[in-house]
């Protein structure tokens, strides 16, 4: 899935946990970062002072998944 994205890991960075929705939304969070595809859209930053905004609506009936928000403060890896 992710190898069609140009992700690449620092020295010493590793893969915590990653969620897959579909091929156009996934997060991988890093022990350096958050990595994100909305909507086919790639990006990524620091989890250092990164707020939550939303967690979205986990209950829904009529929709298939939630997304949730956090508000990365960005950084250059």
């Amino acid at each position: 899935m992710f190898r069609d994205y140009p992700i690449e890991l620092l020295d010493e960075e590793r893969i915590i946990c990653s969620t897959i929705i579909n091929e156009d939304n996934f997060s991988i969070l890093t022990t350096k970062k958050l990595i994100t595809l909305k909507s086919g859209r790639l990006s990524l930053g620091s989890c250092i002072n990164a707020t939550d905004k939303l967690y979205g609506k986990f209950k829904s009936k009529t929709k298939d998944f939630s997304l949730g928000s956090v508000e990365l403060e960005m950084a250059k890896f």
